[in-house]
């Protein structure tokens, strides 16, 4: 059987919107912003790479839909305006489908779904097979034995494919029943009225049974209920305006015929000159290897004038262009068992040090000259890396690895390669041919790249978190790791050997209680013990069987024991082998500590996380995970243990965002704001709260910061979804300004892709506007959070740079060892410790000017566990 051509329309408005939402706010080096046109690119390069196909088309929206409105004056009416950032985005888009040669389809009045839907219509009069690629289910309303639709769904390069089977197992009904189907539940994205009281459910039954509107508003009777025929009755003729309106037109005149949209070679060279001029490197490497391309594309990055250090005169050369500088760019790199060092100190040559530990005293020298400071890449890294071979730097003055993180938090590759790429347009060769060529290579490339970076950064307001926030706090941390936390491995050791006696206990209990033995860590074997051989009630299957995942276990736990048991047995086994195995392995044989590393790139929140070993999460809820902290204590040389911890930081910044009147004014009377919640959402006395009172008003609390459904609150309290729904309703109605707050942070989010925190850092939302309603959600609740839970991650880093700069400049011996999300910890000489803790307190509760005061809990022990609240000597 022959098989048929193939006419691929694209949906140009759609896609690109997909794209713009899809990555972040890419912009080149003079500041256009590229995201969504390179997002189209991506997506369009793998479908022609993919499918190859004979025909094809974009097609776009041109000004108002007038045929539409004539009709209707409020179609699309409630429709945001186009962010500006995409709009001037699409003539980058047109200029590149031009050079893949794709003709592009606009005429005034219709739309671009209206120009696909008569394409298709002719596609099928004359043999051809129509794939519709567009990310607007609309156009599922299309799709026929000849049409199909490849619907764009997470991203823009991750479709599904709807044929007619595909639709009516989507949705119970036959493609063209689509049209139908809406004119009865409306769109709200559209503002297509519809029916009020009529969704999706309801109007795919009375579908299903009439077969069309026009049967179903002909004899309502016969298929609707009383209240549905009432609906319809008083509803039919908005119900047959929003049949038109929903109606793709199919027999438009166009101008031109099938074949014209034969696909044509691309213009390779117009399309490297578009990837240049937006700066897509990435794409451009991919270009095939024409005339006219790879000579244009972009050249390696020459390191200039170089040398290595070795004669004394080299030396003295350096120092003297060093004291004519006041920033001096470094870069460093290890080569087994030594160190090398690069400096470019601005007078067009770079200076490497090949062993930096064998010559640590001259290096320290220069990199502690009072008139200079240090710019270069993971300075933090530098700092840790530099000190096993006893050098260290003396004042950084910026790091590109920042910087990059602050302007694409959300990013995962940060590597200085892929930035110079990007903003420089410049290759780092790493051919390891010459490793110190490489790295005097990256050490020139970090003052033009920094300097591009933080003129973003300034642009972006974001320079005060830069200078004042995160590039100082990266030499805190520095020396955190290097300081690092003591342990006692015998408390650790006692545990283990504990646990291990009481997991094979367990474990006893559950093959008892099972009636046979069996692997407990087989997913597979314990399905078959829980769902085949008890036969509880099967909650969720993947692809491999019975899931057993925690939530499955959670929800039959009041089924049968041996589910418990379980339950107890992973929590203990993870804790003996992640945290008691991991610990234990980690420390160092030296000192006796463990030295973790922070990452400040990692999370988009702005808070630390830190691994080898990760501290953030030793578990606190089970009594067993909070004993761990017994190993932990203060190092030789030092008395006390001295905790620091916000208390309910996220929800005092709420009260100072929202304003809310009645939250505000129960932290500054420093009340219990739980019992406040809990007096205002259930109508009592704060008296008269009870514990159980007080523990749901807490969940409340703080799921509102989290964005909790009513789903999520009745699963958390084991209530019904109607309680929680109440419960939330109630708290809204009692915290009007928090209902406020959310709803205002979520418009702005969704006009500006993104949400800032209280030092302006940023955080992108590339689905605040998906129509995928999970997606959505979740960037809703993303947009509603970040704000508060960054503003913490800020307070707290702005914290430790004010107490660090205390502790040097007041001559402490004590030392802030460890941070832990809220907490700070510090291995504490006893005759400093009244002074240090009205420091801590004073610089942690004045980091940030809030309208409510914050409050900051101070305990003191020997270790981490046994630590007591603390009272001045």
């Amino acid at each position: 059987m022959t098989k048929k051509p193939r006419l691929f329309l694209l949906d140009g408005h759609s896609l690109a919107f997909r794209a713009f939402f899809a990555l972040p706010l890419l912009s080149t080096s003079t500041g256009r912003y590229t995201n969504a046109a390179h997002g189209f690119a991506m997506m369009l390069t793998r479908l022609l790479d993919d499918h190859k196909p004979e025909y094809i088309a974009c097609t776009f929206d041109r000004g108002k839909p007038t045929v539409r409105l004539d009709r209707y004056a409020e179609y699309k009416g409630t429709r945001q305006k186009t962010p500006t950032e995409m709009s001037e985005q699409i003539p980058y888009i047109k200029q590149i489908l031009d050079a893949f040669h794709i003709p592009i389809l606009e005429i005034d009045g219709h739309e671009a779904d209206d120009i696909i839907g008569t394409l298709s219509a002719q596609a099928e009069a004359e043999g051809l097979q129509t794939m519709i690629v567009t990310g607007d289910k609309d156009a599922l309303q299309l799709v026929s034995p000849s049409t199909h639709v490849l619907l764009t769904k997470r991203g823009i390069t991750d479709v599904e494919e709807y044929d007619v089977a595909a639709v009516e197992a989507r949705y119970s009904l036959v493609p063209h029943q689509l049209i139908d189907l809406k004119a009865l539940m409306g769109d709200t994205s559209d503002n297509i009225p519809g029916v009020p009281g009529i969704g999706e459910k309801t109007g795919v039954k009375l579908l299903t049974a009439a077969g069309s509107l026009d049967v179903l508003l002909a004899e309502p009777e016969k298929y609707a209920s009383k209240k549905q025929l009432e609906l319809l009755t008083t509803y039919g003729d908005q119900a047959r305006l929003s049949q038109y309106l929903a109606t793709i037109v199919r027999d438009l005149e166009l101008d031109l015929s099938i074949r014209e949209l034969k696909r044509q070679a691309t213009d390779y060279q117009a399309l490297a000159t578009a990837y240049r001029e937006y700066e897509m490197r990435s794409l451009l490497d991919r270009l095939p290897e024409v005339e006219g391309v790879v000579e244009a594309q972009y050249e390696e990055l020459d390191a200039g004038e170089w040398l290595v250090l070795e004669q004394d005169d080299e030396w003295d050369a350096l120092q003297v262009a060093m004291a004519e500088q006041d920033t001096c760019s470094l870069a460093y790199r290890l080569l087994n068992d030594r160190l090398a060092v690069a400096l470019s100190p601005g007078d067009g040559r770079t200076y490497v040090v090949a062993d930096a530990g064998h010559h640590a005293e001259r290096l320290n020298a220069l990199l502690h000259l009072d008139n200079i400071s240090f710019v270069g890449y993971d300075l933090k890294g530098a700092i840790t890396t530099l000190a096993g071979f006893d050098v260290s730097v003396g004042e950084f003055g910026g790091d590109v690895l920042l910087a990059a993180y602050l302007l694409e938090p959300s990013q995962t590759d940060y590597s200085l390669i892929r930035l110079t790429d990007q903003y420089l347009r410049l290759t780092l060769t790493q051919n390891g041919d010459d490793v110190l060529a490489e790295l005097a290579a990256e050490c020139s490339a970090i003052a033009p790249l920094l300097e591009m970076l933080e003129g973003m950064l300034e642009e972006r307001e974001l320079a005060y978190l830069y200078r004042q926030v995160e590039l100082p706090l990266s030499a805190v941390l520095g020396a955190m790791e290097l300081q690092g936390v003591h342990v006692d491995k015998h408390v650790l050791v006692d545990m283990q050997q504990s646990l291990d006696h009481r997991l094979n206990d367990i474990m006893s209990s559950i093959y008892e209680a099972a009636g046979e033995t069996f692997n407990i860590n087989s997913p597979k074997q314990l399905g078959v013990v829980l769902f085949e051989k008890l036969k509880l009630p099967i909650i969720k299957k993947t692809k491999t069987g019975y899931s057993t995942d925690a939530e499955v276990l959670e929800a039959l736990a009041d089924q049968h024991a041996v589910v418990s048991m379980i339950l107890e047995y992973r929590q203990l086994a993870k804790l003996k082998s992640t945290y008691l195995d991991g610990l234990l392995q980690v420390i160092n044989p030296a000192d006796q500590k463990v030295h973790t590393t922070y990452h400040q790139t990692v999370t988009t929140t702005g808070r630390l996380s830190s691994s080898e070993p990760n501290l953030q999460n030793i578990p606190v809820r089970l009594q067993e995970g909070r004993e761990i902290r017994r190993a932990f204590g203060p190092s030789p040389g030092f008395d006390l243990i001295l905790t620091a911890d916000y208390s309910q930081i996220e929800l005092r910044i709420l009260a100072h965002i929202s304003q809310d009147p009645i939250m505000m004014k129960a932290f500054i009377r420093d009340e219990d704001i739980h019992t406040r919640t809990a007096a205002e959402v259930f109508g009592v006395d704060p008296d008269l709260v009870s514990r159980e009172m007080r523990s749901r008003a807490k969940a409340v609390n703080f799921g509102i910061v989290y964005g909790i459904s009513d789903y999520g609150l009745s699963r958390d309290l084991k209530i019904t979804r109607a309680e929680a729904k109440a419960y939330i309703e109630s708290y809204f109605t009692r915290y009007a300004g928090v209902k406020n707050y959310i709803d205002r942070v979520i418009k702005q989010a969704r006009e500006d892709g993104y949400v800032t925190t209280l030092l302006n850092r940023r955080r992108y939302l590339p689905d605040i506007n998906s129509r995928n309603f999970n997606l959505r959600s979740f960037a809703e609740r993303t947009a509603m959070n970040t704000p508060i839970q960054g503003s913490a991650a800020d307070q707290i880093k702005l914290a430790m740079v004010n107490i660090d700069q205390r502790l040097r400049r007041e001559g402490y011996k004590s030392k802030m060892i460890l941070q832990v999300h809220d907490e700070l910890i510090f291995d504490v000489c006893k005759e400093e410790l009244d002074k240090l803790a009205a420091l801590v307190r004073h610089e942690m509760e004045t980091a940030l000017s809030l309208l409510v005061p914050l409050k900051v809990d101070l305990k003191m022990g020997t270790n981490w566990y046994n630590v007591k609240p603390y009272q001045p000597s």
